[in-house]
């Protein structure tokens, strides 16, 4: 997620503790605040973890404060094979936690997870990209232990997939702008790389979305979307969104909805792009409050997730409408994910430094 242009740090970020003595002093005098926008509203939730609630909206559950330092972290992922919750923690440091009991149960730190960005996980093993270290760091979910590493071909890898069927780790790099294929295991081994466009990219590759039953890697690169047939790495398909290109891009995270056959693709343009996944063609583009990074699907409840700024955007999958926007109240809320069994969205509020848990209702 982050890019050749910009690679943002922690320097100079107030701590947890420091944000939450100065909004709980504001709300002590002040009422939550309600504010309408499109069908939904905004929540504003305070870094002190006081839990705001809506009776239509979403409620703060609590907050989980997290090791190290706060700061720009990359990455929040939900495991289906163990129901635990990775997030990719700025520094060197891999963090799971459970959302049975919202604690954190594992801190894995490593010089070879220097700047931790995505990951991907089978039955055995984690797989994490580390950007400034050049690594797939291998991770056992028995003990949480590093058990392999390998240096990647490609500089800076960024965004990583795992095709279990096939036992392939696809990888992008931001450096190289190209998309590296390994074998997984403890010892992930390049298998072929491929080029990605543009040729010469201004920011470079995001964290797009793999769809095995498709065989098609969706990935953006800078204002692109790209289809990439997985088993011969052509791409067969090209969207110019001729968004403007900034320092972080223009077309971010992506998930895809297969009772649709929608592609969501988050942007730094305040709007969603909503595609046709066979032909690229946009559909709608709603609107969103601040640029987005991440973004997250709930099937069971059709709702899509966006994060940027300092809150989450959240979209009804069939009608194709804004429903709600929650503002954390902590910048640096950029990324996060649903979980799938108990519905509620678990945001990384990198200023704050805690993984904030927000429910509907």
């Amino acid at each position: 997620m982050r890019n050749i242009a910009s690679r943002m740090t922690g320097t100079g970020f107030l701590g947890g503790n420091t944000w939450s003595m100065i909004f709980t002093a504001a709300l002590t005098v002040a009422a939550l605040t309600l504010v309408g926008w499109g069908s939904g509203a905004a929540v504003a939730a305070s870094e002190s973890g006081a839990p705001p609630s809506s009776p239509n909206g979403y409620s703060l559950v609590t907050t989980i404060p997290l090791p190290g330092p706060a700061g720009h972290g990359d990455w929040v992922a939900y495991d289906p094979g163990n129901g635990l919750i990775y997030l990719s923690h700025h520094g060197s440091n891999l963090v799971v936690v459970n959302p049975t009991t919202n604690v954190v149960v594992a801190n894995i730190e490593s010089p070879d997870l220097k700047t931790p960005d995505v990951m991907a996980f089978d039955s055995k093993y984690v797989y994490v990209t580390a950007e400034d270290a050049h690594r797939i760091v291998v991770i056992s979910k028995k003990d949480w232990k590093i058990v392999g590493t390998a240096r990647t071909k490609g500089a800076s890898p960024d965004g990583i997939w795992l095709n279990p069927d096939k036992g392939k780790l696809y990888v992008v790099s931001n450096a190289a702008n190209q998309l590296d294929v390994y074998g997984s295991g403890r010892e992930p081994h390049l298998i072929a790389t491929y080029p990605l466009k543009p040729a010469k990219p201004k920011a470079g590759p995001d964290v797009g979305v793999l769809v095995p039953s498709r065989s098609t890697l969706y990935e953006p690169d800078d204002a692109l979307v790209l289809a990439i047939d997985s088993n011969t790495g052509r791409i067969t398909g090209i969207l110019n969104t001729h968004l403007k290109i900034g320092k972080n891009g223009a077309t971010k995270g992506m998930v895809y909805d297969p009772k649709t056959n929608r592609l969501w693709v988050a942007t730094t343009d305040k709007k969603v792009l909503i595609l046709d996944a066979d032909m690229l063609m946009e559909i709608t583009t709603p609107k969103a409050t601040e640029p987005d990074d991440g973004i997250s699907f709930d099937p069971g409840r059709r709702l899509v997730y966006t994060f940027g700024g300092r809150g989450f955007d959240v979209y009804n999958a069939d009608t194709l409408e804004h429903v709600a926007y929650v503002d954390t109240g902590s910048p640096v809320t950029h990324t996060g994910v649903v979980d799938p069994v108990t519905h509620r969205v678990y945001v990384y509020e990198g200023r704050a430094n805690v993984l904030g848990v927000y429910a509907k209702g």
